[in-house]
């Protein structure tokens, strides 16, 4: 069933307009801090794994106050917009440096970065779209909202940790240069390691989906 767009109040629009930009924000600064790997001895991680489980609860929460369709494309903005920054950065590490303030670290880190955000957006779309199909599904079965966040998130986590490491780290380095994981030490050590880490962040953050205010009507915004 597909309904017009929601007439929503003053309250409700600022929150709409509040965790979309958390979302976006999140993503961009999450896919560049994934440029660092974070060893916690238990799990390795990228660090912009600390930020991205983040996005997982914000999405959740913007779905119950503004639809799936409301969702997707808040998404589907943030990637390109990470995309374009990415793009840029990396434009901007041809360009000639003043030997009085050399660019060689600044040019190293985001050559690398374009690969990471090419990887991150390729997983972020997929595994949000299984989280948001998810979500809607259990919705539309009267599953509470905890309910929802858990195993929405359960299953896309696998997904974007999966199709994120494989191509920002296996495929990507082999085309914008850079040393290329192995395939075993990748699954084993980090696709595995930050799918821990981020459920177990999401976990702790899930009753914060209670505080933003549930739209009824959103439910039918498919």
């Amino acid at each position: 069933m597909n309904l017009n767009p929601t007439t929503y109040d003053s309250k409700n629009t600022m929150w709409i307009a509040a965790l979309s930009s958390i979302l976006i924000l999140t993503m961009t600064v999450a896919d560049f801090a994934a440029a660092k790997f974070v060893d916690l001895g238990f799990v390795m991680t990228p660090a912009g794994a600390f930020l991205f489980a983040i996005v997982f609860v914000v999405r959740d929460m913007l779905h119950k106050l503004a639809g799936a369709s409301f969702v997707t494309r808040i998404i589907f903005i943030g990637v390109i917009a990470n995309l374009a920054i990415a793009a840029f950065m990396y434009l901007m590490t041809f360009l000639p440096a003043p030997s009085f303030r050399p660019s060689v670290h600044f040019d190293a880190v985001f050559r690398m970065s374009l690969g990471i955000v090419i990887g991150s957006e390729i997983a972020t779309i997929a595994s949000q779209w299984v989280n948001t199909w998810i979500y809607q599904f259990l919705w539309d079965k009267d599953y509470g909202s905890w309910a929802r966040t858990f195993w929405s998130n359960l299953f896309s986590l696998p997904v974007d940790a999966f199709l994120f490491v494989m191509v920002a780290f296996v495929v990507m380095p082999h085309i914008f240069g850079g040393n290329a994981l192995e395939i075993s030490n990748a699954i084993t050590r980090i696709v595995s390691g930050s799918t821990l880490f981020k459920l177990a962040v999401i976990l702790a953050l899930t009753p914060l989906v209670s505080l933003a205010p549930t739209n009824n009507d959103a439910k039918y915004i498919k």
